[in-house]
C-alpha cells in the first residue's frame, strides 16, 4: 500500500510540476508573440523626427493631372481630421519631407511609398520619403479611388503600416490592402487610422 500511495503521490507531483510548465511557457509564448490588435492601425517603425514641424511638406514631380489631383485630395483628407493644424503642406521648395512620382513602374501594385530610417532613431534619413503612383495599374481606378490610395501612401509616409481590418468595426481603415477600402461609407482617413497617427505622438 505505501508504494501504491507513493506512486500515485509521484504521479501527482508530476502532473502539477508538467502543468506549472505549461502555464510557464504560456505566459512566455503570451510575452514574446505580440497579441492581435485591438485597434485597426499598426506602425511600421519609422517616423519624421520630432523636430519637423506639425506640417510636413511635399512636392509633385512632373506628375499627370489625375495623380496631382488624387494627392492634393488625400492631402486635404488627412488635413481635414486636425482642426486647426496642418499635417501635410504643399511647398515650392526642392527639399520637401514627401516627393510624389507617377509613371509606369516594374513592380506589381498601384503605389508605393520608400524611405529608409536611421536605426538609432527611427526617423527618416534626412527627412526624406518618395512616393510613387502606377499610372499603368492606377488608371481603371476612379478619380476617389485614386485619392483612397493616395490618402493610404500618405499615411505611410507618415509612419502608418499595413492593416488587416476592413469596413467592418474596428475599421474601417484606409490602411488596409487591396480593393474593399473603396466599397467602406465616408472619406478617409477613419477614425483608426487617425488614432494611429496621433499615436505616434508627434
Amino acid at each position: 500500500m505505501r508504494s501504491n500511495r507513493s506512486e500515485t503521490g509521484e504521479a501527482l507531483s508530476s502532473r502539477a510540476l508538467l502543468m506549472t510548465m505549461l502555464l510557464v511557457v504560456a505566459v512566455l509564448v503570451a510575452w514574446l508573440i505580440p497579441a492581435s490588435y485591438a485597434l485597426a492601425w499598426t506602425h511600421h517603425g519609422c517616423q519624421f523626427d520630432d523636430a519637423q514641424p506639425p506640417s510636413i511638406t511635399y512636392k509633385k514631380r512632373s506628375m499627370e493631372s489625375a495623380y496631382s489631383t488624387a494627392a492634393s485630395t488625400a492631402m486635404s483628407w488627412w488635413n481635414s481630421e486636425t482642426g486647426s493644424t496642418t499635417w501635410f503642406a504643399w511647398t515650392s521648395s526642392n527639399d520637401p519631407n514627401i516627393d510624389i512620382y507617377d509613371g509606369i513602374y516594374s513592380w506589381s501594385g498601384w503605389a508605393k511609398v520608400t524611405w529608409s530610417c536611421w536605426w538609432a532613431t527611427d526617423t527618416y534619413v534626412g527627412d526624406e520619403v518618395q512616393m510613387y503612383y502606377d499610372t499603368d495599374a492606377m488608371d481603371g481606378l476612379t478619380s476617389t479611388e485614386k485619392a483612397i490610395v493616395a490618402t493610404h501612401e500618405f499615411g505611410h509616409a507618415y509612419g502608418l503600416g499595413h492593416s488587416s481590418f476592413g469596413c467592418s468595426a474596428p475599421g474601417p481603415v484606409v490602411m488596409k490592402t487591396g480593393s474593399s477600402k473603396f466599397s467602406c461609407s465616408g472619406t478617409p482617413p477613419w477614425t483608426n487610422d487617425v488614432d494611429g497617427w496621433e499615436a505616434l505622438g508627434y
